[in-house]
């Protein structure tokens, strides 16, 4: 199913569909041989009977390694530890993560055919046309048939998977708006939001200091057997983690680059094979152009108006009774272009709006006008004055770039090939190692011992610190990383092992955890006692203070995103004291080490015509927010009644290889 000839092509459509049926057919059948035999058709598990093949289950793990590898970069960067990055995420299991996608997948695609969602050849069209690069298009904006065949080849598919994979990507899009659209928000949950993001609210509160009841627990002795016992219950925060250091060498690539030296013929081999996509210049389009603006708010009369100027003017410069300079000139509304009759000087495709490129772009001769077309500012009419066809860049102009990109490439091949046979050569060969640090006059750095959930950065030491905690590595071995543009090879120096120390080395830290535990204790016992002597209206917020010899404190009137840092309260206060909606309420908010007892003191009245007036915009502001959610609990509910068989044995045989997808066609 391939859809990328243009309506446009009128005077090859009949040969061309031929010539092209007779090649869609000898895929396909290549295609169904291919797959037939194929080991990455076979089914890995089935949901309500229908199989979940392999190669799928490949490609979705293939998606998510690429997530984790940007992850992994942002993690790095930013500081954040990897596992709790991918944990939030659901990326800590890959593999579990693929086979759910495929699941998730299979069950949409399945009710999407119960409610025969399908895309019309025209929408898909143009979605083919809008996703490709602009390498792949001729002048017309027509798709180059051979170019596109050897992309495709070029990135592991076919046209054919190709396009049904764009097909499926856009009807299960379609689906879950489809889906979407049936989520229901009741108009007390707006309101409730409504409230809480312009209501002002005021509250009363008491604070149980931590460092009171610190004291409380400090001024108690602790016996041995306490002692003993709280330290063999929680001797792994005890823990010394293992230490390792290193010796290292920076090997940069720009060095080593100097003497790396390019043939011409390898230069000329890679333009041959590149020009076409890496070396092309867009084609260009002169024109001449009448804008018809339209106001935002006109009336249909006044729409029909210019309309029906519009076509005047072109009934005019067609028939050769007026010129298309002097109508821009006179009429154009583009203050920028009018007086030059209209002239906009040679562009590309993504300058101006897409529609007025479509019309520019597909008219061939200097001249030829455009229909009247619909932009975002009105109507326009176009003329042609030139066209600057698609060329590819001479190879002397490009000779250096070519010359740049391939000794990186060398270089970067070149080094991995040395330190590979440094790292394996080096312990029966040390010669191998001190003649390419001679040679490449590079210095060793001996490293401090480090541990390995040291924080993260972008430094040497940190990629480091990664590599020398690897398992397999060894006191004595030899390995290499690449860092930014450059390498880093490496040897591990020493290695001090993860130990507990005995109790009398942290005694003094094991007391001070004991009281700790002691004082929380203490603490949740009075705020929870306190917490229901009031909800049972035993007592009130005030006599509870005057019971604790505690102060009241009393807010301000604060909306939900005010802060009450004068009162030492955390940001976060007042997003948890804001559920708060009666007086009768009573909540336990932590505050730091502290912790408050909190009530609704006095809340100002929702104004309902404000509400009224933000009821839509709110109401979509939500379904967007809430669309991932909802899509989830949509498969959620499908997956209830759903029979999944998973093949663990074919999975777990399978797993890891990959098969090549590069039919020949």
């Amino acid at each position: 199913m391939i859809y990328i000839f243009r309506k446009e092509m009128k005077k090859w459509h009949s040969v061309l569909w031929v010539v092209f049926f007779a090649l869609a057919a000898s895929t396909f059948a290549t295609y169904l041989t291919y797959r037939s035999q194929h080991p990455a058709q076979i089914a890995i598990a089935k949901i309500n009977g229908q199989d979940i093949k392999l190669i799928d289950y490949q490609r979705s793990l293939n998606d998510i390694k690429n997530q984790i590898e940007l992850y992994k970069d942002y993690a790095r960067r930013t500081g954040i530890s990897m596992d709790l990055f991918l944990s939030m995420f659901g990326l800590l299991n890959p593999e579990q993560a693929a086979f759910d996608a495929c699941i998730n997948n299979k069950i949409l695609d399945m009710e999407k055919s119960y409610y025969n969602v399908d895309v019309d050849q025209e929408n898909f069209e143009k979605e083919l046309i809008a996703k490709l690069p602009e390498f792949l298009k001729d002048s017309a904006g027509n798709i180059n048939l051979d170019v596109y065949k050897r992309y495709l080849m070029q990135i592991g598919t076919t046209p054919t998977e190709f396009e049904d994979k764009l097909q499926h990507s856009i009807e299960r899009e379609t689906f879950q708006n489809f889906v979407q659209l049936a989520n229901y928000i009741p108009v007390k949950k707006l309101q409730e939001i409504f409230t809480n993001k312009i209501a002002k609210k005021s509250f009363s509160l008491i604070k149980f200091k931590f460092d009171d009841y610190l004291k409380k627990a400090e001024s108690k002795e602790i016996g041995n057997d306490e002692l003993k016992n709280f330290f063999e219950n929680t001797k792994e925060n005890y823990r010394v983690p293992e230490k390792r250091s290193a010796a290292y060498w920076l090997v940069k690539s720009a060095d080593y680059k100097k003497n790396i030296v390019i043939d011409e013929s390898l230069i000329q081999s890679f333009y041959d094979k590149n020009s076409s996509t890496l070396f092309r210049i867009a084609p260009k389009v002169k024109i001449r152009h009448i804008l018809f603006k339209i106001d935002k708010n006109a009336s249909a009369e006044k729409i029909e108006s210019i309309l029906k100027t519009a076509k005047e003017i072109k009934e005019k410069v067609i028939s050769k009774k007026a010129n298309f300079a002097d109508m821009a000139k006179q009429y154009s509304q583009d203050t920028k272009t009018a007086l030059n009759g209209g002239l906009i000087n040679f562009f590309d495709k993504g300058t101006y709006d897409a529609e007025f490129e479509k019309a520019a772009f597909r008219l061939q001769n200097p001249g030829e006008i455009s229909d009247i077309i619909k932009v975002s500012d009105g109507y326009e009419l176009i003329q042609l004055e030139q066209r600057q066809g698609a060329s590819t860049k001479p190879l002397d102009d490009v000779r250096d770039e070519i010359l740049k990109t391939l000794k990186s490439k060398k270089t970067l091949t070149g080094l991995r090939s040395d330190l590979q046979k440094i790292v394996h050569e080096v312990l029966s060969n040390e010669n191998v190692l001190n003649d390419f640090v001679k040679e490449n006059n590079l210095k060793k750095i001996d490293t401090k011992l480090f541990e390995k959930n040291i924080t993260k950065d972008e430094s040497i030491e940190s990629a480091l610190i990664e590599h020398i905690f690897s398992p397999n590595k060894k006191i004595g071995q030899y390995g290499f990383f690449a860092y930014k543009q450059d390498f880093v090879l490496f040897q591990v120096n020493n290695i001090q092992k993860s130990f507990i120390p005995s109790i009398d080395k942290v005694k003094a830290t094991v007391l001070k955890n004991i009281y700790k535990k002691n004082a929380k204790k203490l603490l949740k016992q009075d705020i929870n006692t306190a917490k229901r002597s009031i909800l049972e209206k035993k007592q009130t917020l005030k006599t509870v203070s005057e019971l604790f010899g505690l102060n009241i404190v009393e807010t301000k009137s604060v909306k939900k995103s005010d802060k009450l840092d004068d009162l030492g309260l955390e940001e976060s206060f007042i997003q948890s004291a804001f559920v708060l909606d009666s007086g009768d309420q009573v909540l336990s908010v932590k505050n730091k080490n502290d912790y408050c007892l909190v009530q609704l003191k006095n809340i100002e009245q929702t104004n309902l015509i404000s509400f009224a007036q933000e009821k839509n915009s709110l109401m979509q502001t939500v379904l967007d927010k809430e669309k991932g959610a909802y899509i989830q609990a949509f498969i959620a509910s499908l997956l209830r009644t759903a029979k999944i068989e998973k093949f663990e044995k074919t999975l777990g045989a399978q797993r890891g290889m990959s098969y090549p997808e590069d039919i020949d066609i």
